[in-house]
């Protein structure tokens, strides 16, 4: 990864942005990998760190207990062409089809992007009235 940022003209780590390693994935189980997960953010947010994640299956565990309690005025901007408001997927709640869902019972969700979803999803984002706009609000 380059350090220097062409549109800052200025190196972001210089001030305290870091960017850590890929996390090895644990694919065969998802409620291992969410521990993995959720102890790293854990660490960073008791260092003081302020954490952002990058990957739909990253959403979920600094939600579960990685934030627990909840940070005060917490939300999240969720920037996906799909709703992952899933209650279960492929016979788990863990699964990045259902992130969202996950984090709507601990703080406000924005969805930006959303280009697809399930009925279900549909019907859950109208009954609790999420926030979202679709791909085709920003096309002209």
């Amino acid at each position: 990864m380059e350090l220097y940022d062409l549109n800052l003209e200025s190196e972001p780590y210089r001030v305290g942005i870091h960017t850590l390693p890929e996390v090895a994935p644990l694919a065969g189980d998802p409620a291992a990998m969410i521990d993995r997960i959720e102890a790293l953010v854990g660490e960073l947010l008791d260092a003081g760190k302020f954490v952002v994640t990058l990957e739909a299956s990253t959403r979920w565990p600094w939600g579960r207990r990685g934030l627990s309690p909840p940070l005060p005025n917490l939300s999240v901007l969720a920037l996906d062409a799909h709703a992952d408001l899933r209650p279960e997927y492929l016979g788990t709640r863990y699964n990045h089809a259902c992130t969202l869902r996950r984090i709507v019972e601990l703080c406000p969700v924005v969805q930006v992007g959303l280009r697809s979803a399930e009925r279900e999803e549909h019907e859950f984002i109208r009954q609790q009235e999420l926030p979202f706009f679709t791909v085709g609000a920003y096309r002209r």
